[in-house]
């Protein structure tokens, strides 16, 4: 998909819905609405908004988010003992993670599951001798920082490799250089054109449909009762 052929899709629509009378809609316009669908779509997806269904239960849930998913060993991690007499690992995160799927961490040559939990239940697991991590379970709380994310796992023995699949944030969707619109603009503090290649078309009919739903929401006259049906639709 090139920029000029997102533009006319996308003006061709928007148009078509006010009659010819749209307001006009420049460049940087349409790429937030264009990035903002995209991010919509992702989330709604995966969160099993679209259908009920959660992620990967159906074909094109996956490969709507198979793009977006990834995986990463990380080796650099910082490891001592906490007051809790078992180790804590500290690992940084990229702020391009935005949901978590699975993790597990490399200890002692073996791989072991990841169990996320809340800092509520920090305290009276890991004080539980029964509940304390072992050679079958670890833990993980998470906080953010200026550089990322940041997790702290907490295991029997030290962690040589955080291993995690997860899906990443969407790059913004930028069909013109930013800076031709007015100097010093930006999306995410991106300003050059981007756009992502997509392995089937129909992904791109899904983002558009859902980007002039925005744009006309944000245009037209409507109510609060269009207002929530809109929400509720990705498609």
């Amino acid at each position: 998909m090139t920029p000029l052929e997102l533009r006319n899709l996308f003006n061709l629509q928007y148009n078509n819905i006010f009659s010819a009378a749209a307001p006009a809609l420049n460049d940087y316009e349409i790429s937030l609405y264009l990035t903002k669908a995209v991010k919509e779509l992702v989330q709604t997806y995966y969160t099993g908004q679209a259908d009920g269904n959660p992620v990967d239960s159906t074909e094109e849930l996956r490969e709507l988010l198979a793009f977006y998913t990834k995986e990463k060993n990380i080796t650099e991690i910082i490891s001592g003992n906490s007051k809790y007499n078992c180790e804590e690992s500290i690992v940084s995160l990229d702020n391009n993670v935005w949901y978590i799927l699975n993790e597990y961490i490399l200890t002692n040559d073996r791989w072991l599951r990841v169990k996320p939990i809340s800092y509520d239940q920090l305290h009276g697991l890991l004080t539980n001798p029964y509940k304390q991590p072992n050679a079958f379970r670890a833990y993980r709380v998470e906080q953010n920082s200026d550089e990322g994310l940041i997790l702290k796992i907490y295991s029997k023995r030290c962690v040589d490799i955080y291993s995690i699949n997860y899906i990443e944030v969407p790059e913004p969707i930028i069909i013109s250089s930013l800076s031709d619109v007015l100097p010093g603009l930006t999306i995410e503090s991106r300003a050059t054109v981007n756009i992502p290649r997509y392995p089937n078309n129909w992904l791109w009919d899904l983002i558009i449909n859902r980007a002039v739903e925005l744009a006309t929401r944000d245009y037209k006259s409507n109510d609060l009762n269009s207002q929530v049906q809109l929400n509720s639709r990705v498609q």
